[in-house]
């Protein structure tokens, strides 16, 4: 449910900034990635650890373990952004445009993100109220599954 949300809020975003890098407003590449990345990106992937794993790919058979389809409907966000940074052609390959434009690939973006917040919260002070619950999850040992964290 949240990551339908999520995917609507980004292409509501992405259209935005496509809006915005129209001649009329003569916003340069430059700004046009520092606002996506600073305003799109935190807005689409807020709590990005909670609903989608990483992708893992570590495992025998066709497919891949982890948020596959969340990561698919995440890459269509960041190539309409990246159309946007750009200014391309809608026949351009994404990776050719995240290249240019100089942002990670999908996968990579989402596990950034999961890991700026294990980070953040393996950090807490001793007094917070989350400090040993998130301590006791990272010091277990999970026997059936790779959580987010």
């Amino acid at each position: 449910m949240h990551q339908a949300y999520t995917v609507e809020k980004g292409a509501k975003w992405a259209a935005q900034i496509r809006r915005l890098t129209r001649p009329i407003w003569e916003i340069t590449p430059k700004f046009t990635k520092q606002l996506f990345t600073s305003v799109a990106l935190p807005r689409v992937l807020y709590a990005v650890d909670l609903w989608c794993t990483p992708v893992n790919n570590k495992h025998d058979g066709p497919k891949t373990v982890g948020s596959a389809r969340a990561i698919k409907q995440f890459a269509s966000i960041q190539r309409a952004g990246a159309l946007a940074i750009m200014g391309g052609l809608c026949t351009s390959p994404t990776d050719a445009l995240n290249a240019n434009a100089f942002l990670l690939p999908t996968s990579l973006t989402i596990k950034k993100w999961c890991f700026r917040a294990m980070v953040r919260m393996a950090t807490l002070p001793r007094d917070y109220p989350l400090h040993k619950p998130v301590n006791w999850k990272i010091t277990c040992l999970t026997k059936r599954h790779c959580g987010p964290l």
